[in-house]
C-alpha cells in the first residue's frame, strides 16, 4: 500500500514538475498601453505554455509594491485591463494551470509606467506655439492641428516622432498666425489618440464690457480610479502612496493652486469638486451639498488646478495695467454667485497694478492665487481706449460637464454661466432641454426659463443681452422671432458668457452637457 501511494505521489510530483517546467518559459511578448477619456488600457499579451494537459492562464497585475489582482483567462494568450491609471507603475505576470487545477510558477514579472496623456502649450510669441507632450520609449507619435474643430481635416505638424520616455516638443509656426487652433497627439504604434490641447484669442475691447469665459481647462496635475467611497465626500482612489498629505490643498506659502477633482466616467461623469484634503491615496471633497451615492469602483478622476487671476492673466498679460489703485485701466468683475434675484451687481472687482492682482477694497494684498471656476463667465471692463488680445489656452474637456442652474423660490434667479468648450453649439445641441435642466414656457408671453446671450464684438459698458431664447411648444423660439424654430442656432460661443434666468424653485437643476467632438 506504502509503495502505491508512494508510486502515485511520484507521477503526481512529476507531472507537477513537468508543467512548471514548461510554464517557466512563459514570456510577455508586448504590453501596449493607450489613453482615452476611461483611463489606460493595457493589451498584454505572452508566449504560448505548450505543456498537453494546458488549461489556461491567470494573469496577475496591479501598482508595484501593492498586492496584485488575479485575473483567471482560458487558453489564451492576450487579454485587454481597462480603467488604469497614468503615472502608476503597474506590474505584470502570468502563469499557467493544467486541467487538473495546478498552478504553475510565474512568469518573469514585468513593469510598465503611462505618462503620455494631456498635451500642454506654450506661447511662443512670434515663433508660433510649442506643443509639450510625454512619450513612451519604443512608440512613435504624431502631432496635428485643426482650425475648425472638430470640422474639417487635421494638419500633420510632426510624424514618425519617436518616443524618448520623456518629454518631447514639436513647435507650430503658424500658431501665431491663427486665432484658434486644437490640436492632438496620436500614438500611431500602438495606434490611439490621446486628450486634445488648444488655444483661443480672445478679443478685448477698449472701453467696453467683455463677457469673458475660459474655453479650455488647465492640464490636469494627476489621474486615479476610484477604489471606494469611504464617506460622503471622501474617496479611496489606486494609488499606490504616490501623494503626499494635502499635496493637493491650497496653501498660500507653498501651494499656489487650489485643484478640483474632475469625474471621468460613471454616474456622476462631467462633475468637479474642490479638494480640501489628501493623503497618500484618498481624496476629501467640498461636495456644496452634491451627493455622490452610485461613485463606482473603476470610474476615472482626473485633479485639475482651477483657474486664476495668476494663470488666465500671467503678469498681466491681456490686460492694461492700472496706473494706481484709483485709476484701474482694466478691472474685472466677479458675478455674485451666492445671491438671489435678477441683475445682481458684482461681487469683486480686481486690477492689475505694480506687478499682481489687487482687489478693490482689500488694500495692496496680492489677489493672483484667487480662484475663477470653470463653469463661470467674467466682465472684462477696459475703462481706456487701448483694446487687448488675450491668448487663452489649456486642454479640451473630453467628457460631460454638468452645470448646476439655481432656483429661487421668490422669484426669478440669475445663473452667471460658461462652457468649457472650444467649440460653437447650437440650442438643440447644448443638452439644456434632454437634461431636463431648462424648463419649457407654457406660453410667448409667459416665459419659464430664459437663456441671454451677449455679443463681445459690440462696444459698450453693462451692455443688454443681445438675444433672449425660450423653449415653448418642444422647440426653442427667440424673443422679436415670433413663433420660428431657432434651435439651430450657434448660441454659445467659446470664450463668452451667458445668463440663464431661471423660473422660480425650490432645488437647483442640473444641466449636462455632452461634446460634440
Amino acid at each position: 500500500m506504502n509503495s502505491i501511494a508512494s508510486y502515485f505521489n511520484l507521477i503526481v510530483n512529476f507531472i507537477v514538475r513537468s508543467f512548471k517546467f514548461y510554464a517557466r518559459g512563459l514570456v510577455f511578448t508586448g504590453v501596449s498601453l493607450f489613453h482615452s477619456a476611461s483611463g489606460v488600457t493595457a493589451t498584454v499579451a505572452w508566449s504560448s505554455n505548450t505543456d498537453p494537459n494546458l488549461a489556461g492562464y491567470n494573469l496577475y497585475y496591479g501598482p508595484t509594491n501593492t498586492a496584485f489582482q488575479k485575473l483567471a483567462l482560458g487558453n489564451v494568450t492576450s487579454t485587454t485591463l481597462s480603467n488604469l491609471a497614468v503615472g502608476v507603475t503597474y506590474a505584470f505576470y502570468a502563469t499557467a494551470y493544467n486541467s487538473a487545477g495546478l498552478e504553475s510558477s510565474p512568469s518573469s514579472e514585468v513593469t510598465y509606467k503611462y505618462d503620455c496623456c494631456n498635451s500642454t502649450l506654450e506661447d511662443m510669441a512670434a515663433s508660433g506655439i510649442k506643443v509639450h507632450f510625454n512619450s513612451v520609449l519604443g512608440n512613435t507619435y504624431a502631432v496635428e492641428a485643426k482650425d475648425n474643430f472638430p470640422s474639417g481635416a487635421w494638419q500633420t505638424l510632426g510624424s514618425s516622432l519617436s518616443g524618448t520616455d520623456g518629454a518631447m516638443e514639436v513647435i507650430d509656426p503658424l500658431g501665431a498666425n491663427v486665432s484658434n487652433r486644437v490640436y492632438r497627439v496620436r500614438s500611431t504604434s500602438p495606434s490611439t489618440t490621446l486628450e486634445w490641447a488648444g488655444f483661443r484669442r480672445i478679443a478685448l475691447n477698449g472701453n467696453s464690457d467683455t463677457l469673458l469665459s475660459l474655453p479650455f481647462l488647465r492640464p490636469a496635475a494627476a489621474y486615479v480610479t476610484v477604489n471606494s467611497l469611504l464617506s460622503p465626500n471622501e474617496i479611496e482612489v489606486n494609488l499606490a502612496a504616490d501623494w503626499t498629505t494635502d499635496q493637493w490643498v491650497y496653501s498660500s506659502s507653498t501651494q499656489s493652486n487650489t485643484f478640483s477633482l474632475m469625474i471621468r466616467s460613471g454616474a456622476h461623469e462631467g462633475e468637479s469638486y474642490v479638494i480640501t484634503a489628501n493623503t497618500a491615496n484618498t481624496v476629501t471633497l467640498d461636495l456644496q451639498g452634491a451627493n455622490l451615492a452610485g461613485l463606482s469602483a473603476g470610474d476615472t478622476l482626473a485633479v485639475v488646478p482651477c483657474w486664476t487671476l495668476g494663470t488666465i492673466f500671467p503678469g498681466g498679460k491681456g490686460v492694461n495695467a492700472s496706473p494706481s489703485a484709483g485709476s484701474r485701466s482694466t478691472e474685472v468683475l466677479i458675478p455674485d454667485l451666492s445671491g438671489v434675484g435678477m441683475n445682481r451687481a458684482a461681487a469683486r472687482i480686481y486690477y492689475y497694478w505694480n506687478g499682481a492682482w489687487r482687489q478693490v477694497g482689500q488694500g495692496n494684498t496680492v489677489k493672483n492665487d484667487d480662484v475663477i471656476l470653470a463653469d463661470m463667465y467674467v466682465w472684462v471692463r477696459q475703462n481706456v481706449p487701448n483694446s487687448t488680445e488675450l491668448l487663452t489656452m489649456g486642454s479640451v474637456v473630453s467628457e460631460r460637464w454638468k452645470v448646476d442652474i439655481n432656483r429661487y423660490s421668490g422669484g426669478k434667479q440669475d445663473n452667471f454661466l460658461a462652457l468649457p468648450r472650444p467649440t460653437a453649439l447650437s440650442l438643440n445641441a447644448c443638452g439644456l432641454i434632454e437634461s431636463g435642466a431648462f424648463q419649457a414656457s407654457p406660453s410667448p408671453g409667459n416665459h419659464a426659463d430664459e437663456l441671454l446671450v451677449f455679443d463681445n464684438s459690440s462696444l459698450g459698458l453693462n451692455k443688454s443681452a443681445a438675444a433672449t431664447y425660450y423653449y415653448w411648444d418642444n422647440a426653442w423660439r427667440k424673443v422679436g422671432a415670433g413663433s420660428a424654430d431657432v434651435g439651430s442656432e450657434s448660441v454659445l460661443t467659446p470664450g463668452t458668457g451667458i445668463i440663464i434666468r431661471a423660473a422660480a424653485g425650490s432645488a437647483p437643476s442640473v444641466w449636462s452637457n455632452a461634446p460634440v467632438y
